[in-house]
C-alpha cells in the first residue's frame, strides 16, 4: 500500500525518534508535556506539521495516508508533543470549515510548526457531536462561554477551536489563547504522554470559522478522520510494544531458559499478533478509505477505531505481564503503554458512538434490500 516516498518518510521518521524520543527517553519528557528542540526539528526540518496543508497555505498538501505512517510510527515511540492535538484536530477543522480567509490566517503557522492548535470538546456530554459552548453575537461581534471544556495540550495551545451553539445551531469558532476570560488548569491523567487541561471560557471574544450551522457535520467528520489517526496511532504502540516484550522474553530466563521457549508464552505472543496484523488492515483501510473513498469513510473509521482500541489494549495488558513485575516500575517504559491504550481507547471518542455508526449504516442497507 505505501509507497516509496512514504517509506523513505517512515525511515526517516523512525531513525529520528529511535534516536531523540525513544520510548525510554520518555520519561523526560513527560514533566514539560514535550521537547521544544524535538518538536522544531519535527515541524521545520521533517515538516510534519505541513502534511496536510495545501502547497498555497505553505504545506506539502500530503494525504491521510501519509499522515497514517507519521501516527504509526508517532505511536510506536509514544511522542511527546502536540501533534495529534495540531494536525489531527485543528489542521482538519480548519480545512473542513471550507473558510478560506480563517485557513490563510491560521494554516502557514501551523506548517511553520509556530502555531499549536487545539480542539475543547465536553467530555460529560453524551452526544460527542453535541456543541462544547454557548455562542453570542452582540454589535456584530461573537462572544463565547463554556464551562466543562477539555482538550489536548491545552496548556501549549495557541489557537483554541471549539464548537459552540448559537440559537441551537453549533458552528465552529476559533479563539486566541491569550483572550480575556480564557483560563486554563492542566489535569492529572491516565496517559502521562498526552497532556490534557481543563478550560473554562467566560464571554471569550472569538471568530466564527467556516458557515454558521454546519459545526455538527464538521464534527462527524473530523471524528472519523481522528479515528483512522488514532487506529494507526495504536497499530504503531502495540507493534512496538510486543517485539519489545518478545525480546524481552528471550532474554529472561526462567527454570534455566528463556520463557520465549515455553509454549504458553508462544502461543500468547501468536495470538496477540494476529490481532496486530487485523488492526493494520482495518487501519490501513481507513486510511486509504479517507484519500480515495470519502463516502467509505464512517464505516471504515468505525471498524480500525473499535478493533485497534481493543487490540491495543490487550496487547499492552499482556505484554506487561510477560515482563513481570518490572514492566509496573517507573523506570519501566511497559506501563506507559497501557496508559495509552488505555486513555486512547475513550478518546476523543468513544467505541461506543463508532459502533451506533455502525449499526446505523447496516439499518440503512438492510431497509434499501
Amino acid at each position: 500500500m505505501w509507497s516509496a516516498e512514504q517509506e523513505q518518510l517512515r525511515s526517516t521518521l523512525r531513525r529520528f525518534l529511535d534516536k531523540e524520543s525513544s520510548p525510554l527517553r520518555v520519561f523526560e519528557h513527560i514533566e514539560a508535556g514535550f521537547d521544544r528542540k524535538i518538536w522544531a526539528t519535527l515541524t521545520e526540518q521533517i515538516g510534519l506539521t505541513a502534511i496536510l496543508i495545501p502547497q498555497h497555505y505553505g504545506g506539502m498538501g500530503g494525504t491521510p495516508t501519509d499522515l497514517a505512517v507519521v501516527f504509526e510510527e508517532a505511536g510506536a515511540a509514544l511522542l511527546c508533543a502536540p501533534y495529534f492535538s495540531t494536525i489531527v484536530q485543528g489542521t482538519n477543522a480548519l480545512l473542513l470549515s471550507g473558510d478560506d480567509a480563517a485557513c490563510a490566517d491560521y494554516l502557514p503557522g501551523i506548517a511553520g510548526g509556530r502555531t499549536v492548535v487545539t480542539l475543547a470538546c465536553d467530555p460529560a456530554a453524551g452526544d460527542p457531536l453535541q456543541a462544547a459552548a454557548i455562542a453570542t453575537q452582540r454589535a456584530g461581534a461573537w462572544r463565547v462561554s463554556g464551562a466543562r471544556l477539555v482538550a489536548f495540550d491545552a496548556m501549549e495551545a495557541d489557537l483554541l477551536l471549539v464548537i459552540a451553539a448559537h440559537d441551537g445551531a453549533p458552528s465552529l469558532f476559533a479563539i486566541e489563547a491569550s483572550a480575556l476570560g480564557l483560563h486554563r488548569q492542566a489535569l492529572h491523567t491516565l496517559d502521562l504522554t498526552r497532556r490534557q487541561g481543563k478550560i473554562e471560557l467566560r464571554d471569550v471574544p472569538a471568530r466564527l470559522v467556516g458557515e454558521p450551522g454546519t459545526g455538527r457535520a464538521l464534527l462527524s467528520r473530523l471524528i472519523d478522520l481522528a479515528a483512522c489517526a488514532q487506529a494507526a496511532e495504536q497499530v504503531g504502540g502495540a507493534a512496538r510494544c510486543l517485539a519489545d516484550a518478545v525480546a524481552y522474553s528471550k532474554q529472561r530466563f526462567q527454570f534455566g531458559r528463556p520463557i520465549a521457549s515455553f509454549q504458553a508464552v508462544k502461543h500468547i505472543c501468536a495470538d496477540l499478533l494476529i490481532d496486530l496484523e487485523f488492526g493494520r488492515s482495518a487501519a490501513e483501510y481507513a486510511a486509504w478509505a479517507a484519500q480515495e473513498e470519502p463516502g467509505q469513510l464512517p464505516q471504515a473509521a468505525a471498524m480500525a477505531r473499535i478493533w485497534c482500541s481493543r487490540m491495543f489494549v490487550r496487547v499492552a495488558e499482556e505484554t506487561l505481564q510477560l515482563y513481570g513485575g518490572l514492566g509496573v516500575t517507573w523506570e519501566h517504559h511497559a506501563h506507559l503503554y497501557l496508559r495509552r491504550a488505555k486513555a486512547a481507547a475513550l478518546q476523543p471518542s468513544t467505541p461506543e458512538y463508532h459502533r451506533a455508526v455502525l449499526d446505523d449504516f447496516l439499518a440503512r442497507d438492510s431497509s434499501c434490500e
